[in-house]
């Protein structure tokens, strides 16, 4: 199977109101120029790609997001709930950026790291270049996109990929930030996974796209007959998704035939993983799922105690996630049976990442925790 790039995503949850839920300064009024910078050149315009912080914060009320998901009783969700939603995503999309950087890319929420090695740290002479006397933490570069940018990032072939508001999704040059391609249109993809030369991505339309990574040309798109907020996780001939329909896709990577759904009772917003012959997803009441990866039966349940939409991470055997009872679990992926849990002080609602033999993760009680695995 190809090399596969994903990063962890939090699938954050979209219900009616959210507990504790807390104002948040919403992002620039959208500027029309940003989004030309897809669909008319192959550089950030000038003053677009290139400005600086200060002059993109300019602007007065904010763009709503990509269409109003279904929320409870058929309702939209609340303005402050979306934000929290995008804000969740936001911290995925800072992580990504320490992958484009050299760091390790994580794959919270996708397929566990044996499906592929991370990507390599740049090393051609031009790549270098553009860290000379660029400080840590300092800015490579940055590109304007006019819309809310609240999607998965993948990094690979020299190109980072994910979405905006505006646009399904696009592809920029991971050396200085030019548009390469971006397709429009649509809304923003949320689980974003690259394997060999396709992308594949959920969005907040509906269904499960493929992607040709070179140039962004549809391959495939399978229609899950709602929106795809959850991950999306790869295994042998297959690509896995959940969807708002309640329902966990099973699909064929060739050309997005559905393999299996099985209905789990109520929207899937968290993570997806897949190893072992075992596909994990979680939904917004309160379950954890093991669904065989090749026929989709339910091999085993697991309650959380409540809502479930952090991201979903399998590694040697163990499957790790957050929920809204504030605990972090650790299962035994073949049987659900559970090894240990950890209480934090708030909602576990934030991608995972396990390395070294530490699980990473974040919780509303305003900290990240690092536990022994």
């Amino acid at each position: 199977m190809p090399p596969v790039v994903t990063v962890a995503l939090p699938g954050a949850s979209v219900a009616e109101s959210l507990p504790g839920t807390r104002p948040v300064t919403a992002p620039p009024e959208q500027d029309a120029a940003g989004v030309a910078g897809f669909v008319s050149a192959d550089r950030p315009a000038p003053g677009r790609g290139a400005q600086t912080d200060a002059a993109a914060g300019r602007g007065g009320a904010a763009p709503g997001l990509p269409g109003d998901l279904p929320g409870r009783g058929g309702q939209p969700e609340s303005g402050v709930t979306r934000r929290r939603a995008l804000f969740s995503v936001v911290g995925v999309a800072a992580a990504a950026g320490l992958a484009a950087a050299g760091w390790e890319l994580t794959r919270g929420g996708g397929s566990h790291p044996a499906a592929g090695p991370a990507p390599k740290k740049a090393s051609t002479p031009a790549a270098r270049a553009r860290l000379d006397g660029v400080p840590r933490g300092g800015r490579i570069w940055s590109f304007a996109t006019g819309q809310w940018v609240q999607s998965g990032i993948a990094v690979a072939h020299g190109a980072v990929y994910g979405g905006c508001t505006g646009l399904p999704a696009f592809a920029l040059r991971a050396s200085d930030g030019g548009r390469i391609w971006g397709t429009g249109p649509g809304n923003a993809p949320k689980g974003v996974v690259v394997a060999g030369d396709v992308l594949y991505l959920g969005s907040t339309a509906s269904g499960v796209f493929a992607l040709r990574t070179a140039n962004g040309d549809p391959i495939w798109h399978a229609d899950t007959n709602g929106p795809v907020v959850s991950g999306i996780a790869l295994g042998p001939g297959a690509v896995y998704a959940g969807s708002y329909d309640g329902n966990v896709y099973g699909l064929r990577i060739g050309d997005g035939h559905k393999l299996w759904s099985f209905p789990a009772g109520s929207p899937v917003n968290s993570g997806i993983a897949a190893a072992d012959g075992v596909v994990c997803a979680g939904t917004d009441h309160g379950y954890v799922y093991g669904l065989s990866a090749s026929h989709g039966d339910r091999l085993w349940a697991f309650p959380v105690g409540g809502r479930m939409g952090s991201g979903i991470v399998m590694a040697n055997g163990v499957v790790y996630f957050g929920g809204w009872d504030n605990k972090v679990h650790a299962l035994r992926a073949s049987t659900g049976h559970k090894i240990w849990e950890y209480t934090t002080g708030g909602i576990v609602q934030s991608g995972i990442v396990v390395a070294g033999g530490v699980v990473y993760v974040g919780s509303d009680d305003h900290k990240i925790y690092a536990l022994r695995a």
